[in-house]
């Protein structure tokens, strides 16, 4: 039978593989979500892996052509507050779902729940998909960083195991006496390391039911366990396992439950998803080979300017050993026994790189459809007035379509956690502030009920 010290060393070679093991998607073309993550991140905020400098020592630039495109495709499929409407089941008055509406936004304000659905799409072009986790009827925002997921898997819920790593400190963990055991043993061991922060494992998966219940056998049962356990890279005497600088000999248990299917906290979003793998197709990844070949260009081109800006003379006089720069003034006359001659350090090749610059732009632009028209620019002169509104109508298209799928998970994330939260938290009596507009629809409304009353009375 199974036992806690099992579960725990599951969970090192879960997170083991995930940062390691790749997937193939088709022939040819392995994935790994960790490594993908990790560069759109890199990639969005202009940083290379590794050192700022190449081999020779040259600073490494880094000409950044994804960040305007995410952020073009964030505003064009974006969904705000406002166009989240509640309308009412046939035969039902519309009166009813328009106070609901307007006590929602006011709630949803109130809740900070536009900020959610504003960092939902500033996520989804960056990294092609995004994931919310309700506790207790909160939305709570999940780091991809902190993640660990069955990569191949369609959905989170149709994988074998998720695991979510939350870093607290000390202060952040004493508030978690009343919900967890262990609370006092494991901030003894984090005393005594030299740790920054408490790595705490939450994993949802199916464990033996011998280690939820008492008398249970060995039948697999969904669980949600919980575990701390500490980076051997701050524990003295230690040596990290399997690479990955967890250390499985000293997990401790903090809390283990069976769940139901309907207490999955997760709820994902996509962006162009991709039959293979579970994380969205980024507009980061889209542009990854634009994004290294300008990156290159540019870096050659700064190269070449170093020696450009060099002026170096020649001559094949021996004796003549002088620097031009210090030693002469104007109208000297030097006597050599040979020319002097200017040596040619400036680059030929500009145009050549210029063109090819310009391709891949062009390449990156057809690739995100971050059109002139998208970013807001001028179209080109003498383009005639049809071509730029047929183009226009594609591209609207195109991310309307992104918009649509995007829209359908939103829906079901509203409807089926948002909206119950929001009648249950919103349930007893409270005040609306009304003015304006809706201030004269109210009274008008009140009118109408009153003059059906009367009319019904007077039947």
């Amino acid at each position: 039978m199974k036992t806690f010290e099992d579960i725990v060393k599951q969970v090192v070679k879960e997170v083991e593989s995930f940062k390691t093991d790749y997937i193939n998607i088709a022939e040819g073309y392995d994935f790994n979500q960790n490594e993908r993550v990790h560069e759109n991140i890199r990639f969005y905020n202009s940083k290379f892996a590794g050192s700022e400098n190449d081999s020779e020592g040259f600073r490494k630039y880094f000409f950044n052509i994804v960040r305007n495109p995410c952020n073009s495709a964030s505003k064009a499929i974006k969904i705000a507050l406002k166009d989240i409407m509640i309308v009412p089941a046939p035969s039902h008055s519309d009166d009813k779902s328009w106070i609901m509406n307007l006590d929602f936004r006011y709630w949803a304000r109130k809740r900070r729940f536009a900020q959610i659905l504003n960092k939902i799409f500033r996520e989804l072009p960056i990294q092609g998909s995004a994931v919310i986790k309700m506790v207790k009827g909160e939305p709570y925002f999940v780091d991809l960083r902190n993640l660990v997921n069955d990569q191949s898997a369609d959905t989170l819920r149709d994988g074998s195991h998720i695991i979510e790593k939350h870093n607290y400190s000390a202060r952040q963990f004493r508030k978690m006496k009343d919900a967890w055991t262990n609370v006092d043993k494991v901030l003894k061991d984090f005393k005594n390391s030299k740790a920054n922060h408490i790595p705490v494992y939450e994993r949802y998966g199916e464990v033996p039911e011998g280690l939820v219940k008492k008398g249970g056998g060995d039948d697999m049962v969904y669980a949600r366990t919980i575990v701390y356990i500490p980076d051997s890279d701050y524990q003295k005497g230690q040596i990290a396992i399997g690479g990955e600088g967890i250390m499985s000999s000293k997990g401790i248990q903090l809390d283990i439950a069976e769940i139901k299917e309907d207490e999955f906290p997760y709820r994902e979003f996509h962006i162009e998803k991709m039959a293979g793998r579970w994380l969205g197709v980024s507009r980061v990844e889209i542009l990854r080979d634009p994004q290294i070949r300008t990156n290159e260009i540019t870096n050659l081109r700064v190269k070449a300017s170093y020696f450009d800006a060099l002026t170096l003379f020649q001559t094949q006089d021996p004796n003549f050993k002088q620097d031009l720069r210090t030693s002469v003034a104007n109208g000297d006359v030097l006597t050599t026994t040979s020319l002097i001659q200017r040596v040619s350090t400036e680059e030929r090749g500009f145009a050549a790189q210029d063109l090819e610059e310009r391709k891949w732009k062009g390449n990156a632009d057809e690739l995100a459809h971050n059109y002139d028209l998208v970013r807001g620019e001028r179209m080109p002169a003498g383009t005639p007035l049809g071509s730029a509104q047929m183009a226009m109508s594609m591209i609207s298209s195109y991310f309307e379509q992104i918009q649509e799928d995007v829209a359908a998970e939103i829906k079901d994330f509203i409807y089926n956690d948002i909206i119950p939260f929001f009648r249950k938290s919103n349930s007893q009596e409270h005040y609306l502030k009304l003015v304006g507009e809706d201030l004269d629809r109210y009274y008008k409304t009140l009118n109408n009920i009153k003059l059906n009353e009367e009319i019904k009375r007077f039947n």
